[in-house]
């Protein structure tokens, strides 16, 4: 670590600096990528982040993901093997714990499009530790020699920025989608800007209707014969009216006007009814962009849109949504692993998110066990349950036997 930490933060000069790791991953919210839009809004990682369905869609999926067992696995023979994990797996480093690490990673995924880490070896070469870096604070550039060379930023206390030039085995890329050619995954602040400022600027609209007052529940109208009447008597009915119909315990009471008052209610102008369309509508468009339904938003209104229900919405948010970014993130930090080149891989458990109900999980085991392709122990490691003695064996049903073995038993 200290080779690579000591060249971030200028440590290999004489000059002795308080810079840490937050200098690296904190100093990029200074840098962030401004973008302008159709509608005048701002798009940036602050802004977008102001918007309830943005902030939803990236906490369901870090929480989603950041949290699965993840572990090494070896392939033999077409069947897989659980094998030793690298300490830095499930320790990232002093810091973070693997959920804080991946929370890092998956957030710079979803926000920037690419995620970075430091990668620390020691003297044989094997990665001993990963260390987040803010996707604003790297630039890639591809030399003469078509090698890739990352040019990392860190400020110190005093704002002086030093960069320091990395190549592949000092640090880990994790790119999302990419057109061909590209050195950077695509963003999704610049693939959807105008879904985010669209949606930035409903909320401002809404901001400013309640600040500068917000539609009246009704009008009370005073008949002309009565003539005008004084300020405090307006004040007076007004405290009276509100002192028997206001809150949701006087609702649907019955109201008594006198000297030919008349009252009428106000409802959303067609206007105003539109505007809630168009939230409503940036909300779904954002779920779209995402890959996340709407339900795990708290939007129900298009709960059966995919699937016959709530449940197989979410599990086809598991394998279109959720497996697509771990892959990824397997795959830039498979090479990572000592044993790479012997077959090893990092693999994410889904078993978890991938279950049905109580009901369909027990008939799927039941017919598991009696066609003998699991045994009562693997089922019971699938429910987090621990093996019991004699329960390694494969049953089989008496009925059955290989086609033409010549077996008459009935």
């Amino acid at each position: 670590m200290a080779t690579i930490w000591n060249r971030i933060t200028g440590r290999d000069n004489a000059e002795e600096r308080a810079i840490s790791y937050q200098s690296v991953w904190g100093s990029g919210s200074d840098l962030n990528v401004v973008m302008g839009s159709v509608s005048g809004q701002t798009v940036n990682e602050a802004t977008a982040l102001k918007l309830s369905a943005v902030y939803g869609c990236i906490r369901i999926i870090t929480d989603n993901t950041a949290t699965l067992p993840v572990g090494v696995f070896v392939r033999r023979g077409g069947t897989r093997y659980p094998t030793l994990a690298p300490a830095w797996l499930n320790n990232p480093n002093p810091e973070m714990t693997k959920v804080d690490f991946f929370d890092q990673i998956f957030m710079s995924l979803l926000v920037h499009g690419n995620a970075y880490c430091l990668t620390p070896r020691d003297g044989a070469g094997n990665v001993t530790e990963l260390w987040p870096v803010h996707p604003n604070n790297v630039q890639i550039h591809r030399g003469e020699d078509m090698q890739l060379t990352y040019i990392v930023s860190s400020a110190d206390a005093k704002g002086k920025v030093t960069q320091v030039p990395l190549n592949r085995d000092e640090i880990c890329h994790i790119p999302g989608i990419r057109m061909p050619g590209n050195l950077y995954g695509l963003s999704p602040l610049q693939a959807a800007m105008d879904v985010f400022s669209v949606g930035l600027a409903a909320q401002e609209q809404a901001g400013r209707f309640y600040k500068n007052g917000s539609t009246p529940g009704g009008i009370i109208t005073i008949p002309k014969e009565a003539g005008d009447i004084s300020q405090e008597a307006v004040d007076a009915l007004k405290a009276s009216w509100n002192s028997y119909h206001q809150g949701t315990q006087k609702s649907s009471g019955l109201a008594v006007l006198t000297a030919g008052m008349t009252y009428m209610p106000i409802t959303l102008s067609p206007e105003q009814a539109q505007f809630l369309q168009t939230r409503q509508f940036q909300i779904q468009e954002i779920c779209r962009l995402y890959g996340v339904p709407s339900h795990l938003l708290n939007d129900t209104s298009n709960s059966t849109s995919w699937g016959s229900g709530l449940e197989e919405q979410s599990i086809g948010f598991v394998r279109w949504t959720l497996s697509p970014w771990l892959e990824r993130v397997e795959a830039s930090l498979q090479r990572l692993l000592p044993g790479a080149d012997n077959g090893e891989f990092i693999k994410f458990n889904l078993d978890g998110l991938m279950r049905g109900n109580t009901t369909a999980r027990y008939q799927a085991y039941s017919s598991a066990l009696q066609n003998g392709w699991l045994s009562v122990n693997e089922v019971r490691a699938i429910e987090d349950r621990a093996p019991v003695q004699g329960g390694d064996q494969y049953l089989q049903p008496l009925n059955m036997t290989t086609l033409g073995s010549g077996d008459t038993t009935q």
